[in-house]
């Protein structure tokens, strides 16, 4: 393994609809976070990458 990130990683959701996300049955999402693109990136490269984090305790 070249690189290992501990990180947290970002989740933006955007919905479909106005209103509370928990109704919403369509929405986009995209992937964030500084450490997380700096993984993505160097995996892109040809760098063998891992990645470390954990769940939250969110209704998601």
């Amino acid at each position: 393994m070249d690189v290992v990130g501990i990180e947290e990683t970002m989740v933006l959701f955007s919905p479909h609809t106005q209103g509370q996300m928990r109704y919403a049955r369509n929405f986009s999402s995209k992937i964030a976070g500084a450490e997380t693109n700096t993984i993505i990136g160097l995996a892109k490269l040809g760098h063998n990458t891992g990645w470390i984090s954990r769940v939250g305790k969110d209704e998601f």
